[in-house]
């Protein structure tokens, strides 16, 4: 199937070449272009850098690319897809874990979170937080963490999340005197009866490599949300974690189908 895609690839360039602000005169050939450096040699110059663009592709098709010098990139702020806009006011995800008695706790992806990284076609963006008890006390205090790294695209109606579970708390060997902040006294060794990938408002929510990772299909939870199981009795050693991804797709009612089908 034919489909539209925004491309993130990895360009190297040779030592002694090219400074950051070149990259603003520089372009895939055809191809509106916006550049993210990655890595950069001891002098300051650009060593890999990756290259953000916009093409279409059929079914099976393998293109190649050339990088052309002295024309201009894209740059200016980002600007969310305008599809993906129109499902924000009622979008929400986030995740779920149940402790050792099945208590469950969730916490969600709220506000602007940490930018990391931005161009004018993608963004990229980090939420840390701790899940709380939903209903029942639980154990007295907040139960494992997610972090959750949110990649949105101009030309696309996706917004990739990857969700990381951990039992990471800002653990001290010796907490100071009077400590109240939970975070600071780690869990040790932490039951996981369940953990779920919670999703509300999205037309598609999709984990990536379902079958080896183990991922299950959706089911309905508490507050309208979906849930997709990723563990299920097992445990979570102190500071260890596992990471996730999910492809979370928009598409308004009124869309054509010419326009679903680009994707």
């Amino acid at each position: 199937k034919a489909r539209t895609e925004t491309v993130c690839a990895s360009v190297p360039f040779p030592q002694g070449g090219y400074l950051p602000s070149n990259l603003d005169n520089m372009v895939v050939s055809g191809h509106q272009t916006a550049w993210k450096p990655l890595q950069l040699w001891a002098d300051g110059r650009v060593k890999v850098a990756q290259a953000q663009f916009t093409d279409e592709f059929a079914a099976g098709e393998t293109k190649q690319y050339v990088v052309a010098r002295d024309e201009p990139a894209l740059t200016g702020a980002f600007a969310r897809n305008a599809w993906v806009e129109q499902f924000a006011p009622t979008f929400e995800f986030g995740a779920e874990v149940r402790d050792t008695f099945q208590v469950p706790y969730r916490s969600f992806a709220t506000g602007e979170g940490e930018l990391l990284s931005t161009s004018a076609l993608v963004e990229t963006r980090r939420f840390r937080t701790y899940h709380q008890p939903v209903s029942a006390p639980g154990i007295g205090r907040d139960y494992l963490s997610s972090t959750f790294y949110v990649t949105e695209y101009r030309d696309m109606p996706f917004v990739v999340v990857d969700w990381v579970l951990g039992n990471d708390y800002l653990g001290a060997d010796s907490p100071p005197s009077g400590n109240a902040d939970p975070n600071l006294v780690a869990l040790g060794d932490a039951d996981v009866r369940a953990a779920y990938f919670l999703c509300k408002g999205a037309t598609a929510c999709d984990p990536y490599r379902p079958d080896s990772e183990s991922v299950s299909a959706a089911v309905s939870l508490s507050g309208g949300y979906q849930g997709h199981r990723v563990m299920q009795d097992t445990y979570l050693s102190d500071a260890q974690t596992r990471r996730y991804r999910f492809v979370l797709r928009f598409e308004p009612g009124a869309a054509s189908q010419s326009d679903l089908d680009r994707w």
